[in-house]
């Protein structure tokens, strides 16, 4: 999976990810249909 990383401001990079999990009670796993 393909997921955006922000690694500092104006710094947004497409990486390779693995599935996104919730790991902790305020995670939360956004998925975009459009844009």
């Amino acid at each position: 999976m393909q997921g955006a990383v922000i690694h500092a401001p104006d710094n947004v990079r497409y990486q390779r990810r693995e599935h996104p999990r919730v790991q902790q009670p305020m995670d939360a796993v956004i998925c975009l249909a459009a844009t």
